[in-house]
């Protein structure tokens, strides 16, 4: 086990225990991956059974998490090797890590199919398409087959199947279902299995009983849920009727509905015809006399619940039990052929798209996974057998645990891989899976909660070491609930918060059996707390001007009613302007107590940046944007990844409207953007003038009308705007789109205009953006600009924006906006959890066909006649179930929200009236209970729904009561979390926002493009020159090189020694001086300089043969095989002197080369120099400051890398001899010359000398210079 760690009980359980399947409940902050880690360790280092970290198989759910795996385990042994440093085996894990299978279950099944591709038949080379590639190709496809069925006119059941899914005005919507139905479908084991069982099922189901249908148990319960919240509207009625000044009138009308809402409950565990009979006989009794001394108000809320009782329960009867019970058999026979034909679609897509991708060598992320299947399992007889293949066997072999990170984000797919390639039964299970099912939040990615949830249940749960047998079938369960993140106050209030919601009928999960214990490192008392407090704030904006003029209780009653047999608003992604302003008047609060918090710890001395906090919200589009608009005008800089609003920025969709225009200029409203636009700058008035230059045809015909009128200051802009688009139309056609969209940057100045915009840096990180997506599409299968518009039509008609580019990062001290999805495994001090009253997205429950994985495909019946349509009982059952699983997830969104707090969080939603979401809360439960009525849940719309329902009935919360002016008769309660709850107005005002006109941003662009001064002066002058007057402050160093040659070296020291550069030639200091090496072909022809003959010589000196006697004659022999090798060229041949080679090797110095032990010719190095040592042969200094380098700490600091090649070095009896070639001229018996010029390259002998002893770790005895022609000099 790990050393240095304190493990807790729960977690050392989790590391040790061993064969058989293991699964860890690890709730939020209770060190997951520590643990996993720590697991990997204990096998590796474990003295009795170590294992081989390549024989261990560890799957994350991204490569980020793959590569902090990685890093820790890396850490991990390193640690380890600190206290055994000599242990070999540690040292061999420490070489095995990188080929170790640590990785994504995408990585591990692409890895399986390239060893096994030709199993599969797949090309060994194939590629992985990116996401918006794949979706691009996938469309394609989808419309190809669309045009081959209607081309084929045969089959009447796919013109029925348009008519009823295709959309009102074209065939999109169907395409749009084909394409999901078959990503659906991938996500389970046998995809084509699943589509053909699904559509079996309807012609089944026409000959069997109503209560044999799978459906009808989901609707049952559903119903069950909606009456018992109705039966607790009725409690509360039948309550208020018993107070002392209640309307007991009432009260046997109000027995009579709660016996009959208890006779639908019971009916609900009865047949269907039953409760069809049970809700066609409902009657209510209507109210007599209230008597006397009556509350007016009591009566009033006494009605309204009543009213209410009424409505939900036909509502239900409308909804469910408007048909008899035959009429649901009939409809799925009139379905079934529709249900038919919409399966054979999508398996001919998929056999068209497959042939597409194996024609163009390519896969897609969901092939991987199918693939890998296929090559691990052989099929069964029955649908869903595992049976391990050949190769399945054999990695089942090679790994002796599987080990799997997030397990609670899988789907069947990677399930049955898992399983697979993991040891099962008498085999000795391997199989350990980590995760937490409270923070499964990937739904839409089809990932099944219910996978982590039945292998729980079925496994045995084990609390200690101590209650261990020896075998285990399946597995056991662990749990780990000590959370070493939050303040205990955070963990209390987690408790409470969920302990009520998450049961596990709605919440499908019970919390109440392993909530958060507190479990940091540090006792409570040393937590010294953010702020004046560590109280979880729940901050309610209210928008209601004022508290003295309330609506009627009857209003505020019946307008709390939501989501009783129905549905919230479908989320469009539109908002309407009152949204949008609350959603800014929010994001000040917000950016306020920010203010406030910041100002606070700094009085108190506490350490608080903007890093430490992160605001979270359900989804940041629409809303980052706004937030970071009011934190930037509060002066808190803040950053937000956004996944959408990049197409709606002004700047992009300019230039894509250009583009468009490029394409096709007889596009009216891209070209009338573009005209519009700074590009052109033409204003109202003007696009008025061109219209009516030509009032019939397009409007492009028009512009060229217009410009060919008498000139003027349009007619120009005109011409100059067409003379610009025939030159783009060109390149269109013959360059490549980057390059495109680089020259309209480049030539229209737009790009340096929109930097000189209110945030201009997000704006030209915008276009950037768009020409990096440009470069991106190059590299797909598909070309052209057209193809590029369309897709990027494709990915705004999808909802796939590409968010907008990053102008801040992420890790500067800023306050981060993003989506509680983002901030799954991160950890703040201070969180802000905003935009608690944004609805639940129920908007895929309105689509006319829903998609189950055990339901199978739920279809609206549509009469294209009569034009109308109804939903069938499959879509009333999924639409029930899809629902309750939409609610459960959202509840597992907040907590894993809530959960991201260290010191503080804070609560923050806003109400549109406060006294109706109050008394909606207190109808949430029974007045004489502590806690919320479960069924709630099922009608909550948002988290504010499910947190005030909550806190209600709260002793802290009695503010909250009271500033709604309700006088509730309800008793409350306290429990170890403290919350303080705050109301705050909502009434404020948005400032506006001068806007600037067409033809002024044209005016500017224009001024731009011409370098002009602009009129006026900017709000940003000083600001503008301060940044155009800064210097760098280490401007000296800067201008000396960090990298030199040792021939550069050595001119640096000619320069700086005067005495020396008196004794050399003007023409010998231009030879010495580094320039740019001569072509080959300009060698061949021209006469060679001084350093080219040098270099040939050197050449020869390196690939002499010195193994026979030398000659002048060998010497000549050799040097003609080096040009006939292409060595030399002929030019370089000519200029060397084999009298000066052969009196080299006859001196005394070439004896010694001859004899020596061992010869090294052109030794390369590189070696770092201490700076000061090189720049110090004069005073140099800063030509800004004047200041000395050498009186630099920093630049004391710094080395500089000197690169060379040692011509010569000999090895005798354990020394070096440096010998460096010269082809200087010097007159024979001229010792003085040789004297100076040894002098100028002693530096450079030095520095040989240096990186020689390093490099050998030999002493250097002597150093020479051999000049030919001259002889040798001894430095």
């Amino acid at each position: 086990m790990s050393a240095g760690i304190n493990w807790t009980e729960e977690q050392k359980l989790a590391i040790n225990t061993t064969g058989c399947n293991v699964l860890v409940s690890a709730s939020a902050g209770t060190g997951k991956t520590s643990v996993l880690v720590g697991r990997i360790i204990n096998l590796i280092a474990n003295q009795e059974n170590p294992v081989d970290l390549d024989r261990l198989l560890v799957v994350t759910f991204t490569n980020a998490a793959a590569a902090e795996m990685r890093s820790r385990i890396s850490q991990a042994l390193v640690d380890e090797l600190d206290r055994k440093p000599f242990s070999r085996r540690l040292r061999l894990q420490m070489q095995l890590i990188n080929r170790s299978s640590i990785g994504t279950i995408h990585s591990f099944c692409l890895d399986l199919i390239r060893q096994n591709f030709f199993k599969i038949g797949l090309d060994p080379a194939i590629r992985v398409l990116g996401e918006d590639e794949a979706a691009l190709l996938r469309a394609a496809t989808c419309e190809e087959l669309f045009e081959l069925r209607y081309d084929s006119q045969e089959n009447s059941t796919f013109t029925d199947l348009v008519d009823c899914y295709g959309g009102s005005r074209d065939d999109s919507e169907l395409q749009e279902l084909v394409l999901r139905l078959y990503d659906f479908a991938r996500s389970t084991p046998d995809p084509q299995h699943w589509l053909k069982s699904a559509a079996k099922s309807f012609y089944s189901s026409v000959d069997s009983a109503l209560d044999d249908l799978p459906w009808v148990s989901v609707l049952k319960k559903y119903l069950s849920c909606q009456l018992k919240t109705i039966l607790q509207l009725a409690a509360n009625a039948a309550e208020l009727c018993m107070k002392q000044d209640g309307p007991r009138g009432y009260l046997d009308a109000l027995q009579d509905d709660l016996v009959n809402i208890n006779e639908l409950i019971r009916c609900c565990g009865l047949s269907w015809g039953e409760l069809h009979r049970a809700f066609q006989e409902i009657r209510f009794l209507p109210f007599s006399r209230a008597g006397k001394d009556v509350s007016e108000e009591i009566k009033k809320q006494v009605q309204v619940l009543r009213d209410r009782i009424k409505r939900n329960l036909r509502n239900l009867a409308e909804e469910f039990f408007s048909r008899e019970p035959d009429e649901y058999l009939s409809e799925l026979e009139t379905v079934a052929p529709l249900v038919h034909e919409l399966v054979e679609l999508v398996l001919d897509f998929d056999k068209m798209y497959r042939q597409v991708k194996e024609a163009q060598g390519v896969v897609d992320f969901s092939d991987l996974e199918q693939y890998a299947l296929q090559i691990l399992n052989i099929r069964g007889d029955q649908p869903g057998d595992l049976i391990p293949s050949e190769v399945a066997l054999k990695l089942q072999e090679r790994f002796d645990h599987v080990l799997v990170d997030e397990y609670q984000d899988i789907n069947e797919v990677q399930d049955a891989i898992l399983n697979l390639v993991s040891r099962q039964g008498a085999k000795g299970s391997n199989l350990f899976m980590v995760g937490d099912v409270k923070q499964s939040v990937y739904r839409f990615r089809l990932a099944e909660p219910g996978l982590f949830q039945a292998r729980q249940n079925s496994f045995t749960f084990l609390e200690s070491e101590t209650c261990r047998t020896e075998n285990y079938d399946p597995g056991v369960t662990l749990c780990l609930t000590e959370n070493m993140r939050s303040t205990k106050n955070i963990i209390d209030g987690v408790n409470f918060i969920f302990t009520l919601m998450m049961k596990p009928g709605v919440g499908e999960i019970d919390y109440s059996r392993n909530p958060l214990k507190f479990g940091a490192a540090r006792p409570p008392e040393k937590l010294k707390p953010f702020l004046s407090n560590d109280s979880i704030e729940f901050h309610l904006l209210n928008s209601t001007r004022g508290s003295v003029e309330l609506p009627d209780d009857k209003d505020v009653l019946e307008a709390s009613e939501e989501n009783i047999g129905g549905e919230l608003q479908e989320d469009t992604g539109w908002e309407s302007f009152e949204v949008i302003e609350e959603r800014r008047v929010e994001a000040r609060y917000v950016a306020g107590r920010i203010k406030e918090m910041v100002a606070e710890a700094r009085r108190e001395g506490i350490s608080l940046s903007y890093m430490d906090m992160a605001v979270l919200m359900r989804s940041t589009i629409q809303a980052a944007g706004i937030f970071l608009e009011e934190f930037s005008a509060a002066g808190i800089p803040a950053y937000a990844e956004s996944a959408t609003g990049y197409f709606q920025a002004s700047e992009v969709k300019t230039i894509i409207s250009l583009l468009s225009v490029i394409d096709n200029p007889r596009q009216d409203i891209p070209l009338a953007g573009v005209l519009r636009s700074p590009l052109v700058g033409i204003g109202v008035e003007g696009m008025a003038k061109i219209r009516l230059c030509r009032k019939e045809g397009d409007f492009y015909d028009a512009v060229l009308t217009a410009a060919g009128m008498p000139s003027d200051e349009l007619t120009g802009r005109l011409v100059v705007f067409l003379s610009m688009l025939e030159h783009w139309r060109t390149m269109s056609r013959q360059c490549r789109l980057p390059d495109l969209i680089h020259d309209i940057y480049r030539k229209t100045g737009y790009y340096d205009y929109t930097g000189g915009l209110p945030g201009g840096d997000q704006r030209q990180a915008n276009l950037r953006a768009l020409y990096d997506r440009a470069c991106q599409y190059e590299g797909t299968v598909f070309r052209g600009l057209y193809r590029f518009l369309k897709y990027i039509e494709r990915l705004q008609q999808n909802s796939r924006d590409l968010g907008s580019a990053r102008a801040l990062g992420e890790n500067e001290d800023v306050v981060r906006i993003m989506s509680i999805h983002k901030s799954k495994g991160l950890e703040f001090p201070v969180v802000f959890i905003a935009g608690l009253n944004r609805s639940f997205n129920f908007q895929d429950l309105n689509r006319n066909i829903l998609l189950h994985k055990k339901l199978g495909i739920g279809p609206q019946l549509v009469n294209v006649t009569g034009r109308y349509s109804y939903p069938t009982l499959p879509k009333l059952a999924l639409k029930a179930a899809l629902k309750m699983e939409t609610i459960a997830e959202e509840l597992r969104i907040l907590y894993v929200a809530m959960t991201r707090a260290r010191e503080k969080l804070i609560l923050i939603g806003h109400v549109a009236d406060l006294r109706k979401e109050v008394i909606k809360w207190f109808n949430a439960g029974n007045s004489r209970e502590k806690q919320p009525f479960e069924p709630h849940l099922i009608s909550a719309g948002s988290f504010l729904d499910l947190l005030g329902a909550a806190l209600i009935r709260r002793s802290d919360a009695e503010n909250l009561r009271q500033t709604a002016g309700l006088n509730l008769d309800l008793k409350t309660f306290t429990d170890l979390s403290r919350w303080e709850v705050k109301i705050c107005s909502g009434d404020y005002k948005i400032p506006a926002v001068e806007e600037v006109l067409p033809s002024q941003a044209a005016l500017i662009l224009e001024k731009v493009q011409k370098l002009e001064p602009l009129d006026g002066e900017s709000g940003n002058k000083d600001k503008i020159e301060h940044l155009l007057g800064w210097s760098y402050p280490f401007n000296r160093f800067s201008v000396k090189p960090a990298k030199m040659t040792v021939t550069g070296l050595k001119e640096h020291s000619l320069h700086n020694d005067e005495d020396n550069l008196q004794l050399v030639s003007p023409e010998e200091k231009t030879a010495y001086s580094q320039g740019a090496r001569r072509p080959i072909f300009l060698q061949k022809t021209n006469a060679l300089t001084g350093a080219e003959k040098g270099s040939a010589v050197h050449l020869v000196m390196r690939h002499l043969n010195l193994d026979g006697k030398l000659t002048k004659e060998s010497i000549c022999d050799q040097i003609a095989d080096l040009q006939k090798r292409e060595i030399l060229t002929q030019g370089q041949a000519d200029v060397i002197n084999p009298d000066h080679i052969l009196a080299f090797f006859e001196s005394p110095l070439g004896e010694r080369v001859l004899s020596a032990n061992k010869i090294y010719r052109e030794t390369p190095f590189l070696i770092a120099v201490p700076a000061h040592e090189i720049y110090s042969c004069s005073d140099e200094s800063d030509s800004l400051s004047g200041k000395s380098l050498a009186a630099s700490p920093v630049f004391n600091e710094q080395t500089v890398v000197i690169q060379g090649i040692i011509d010569c070095l000999l090895e005798e009896e354990g020394a070096l001899v440096v010998i460096d070639f010269k082809t200087d001229y010097i007159n024979p018996g001229d010792w003085e010359r040789m004297k100076a010029l040894a002098a100028c390259y002693r530096i450079q002998i030095e520095m040989y000398a240096r990186a020689a002893q390093t490099i050998f770790m030999l002493p250097v005895k002597e150093r020479f210079l051999y000049f030919f022609g001259a002889g040798s000099y001894r430095l």
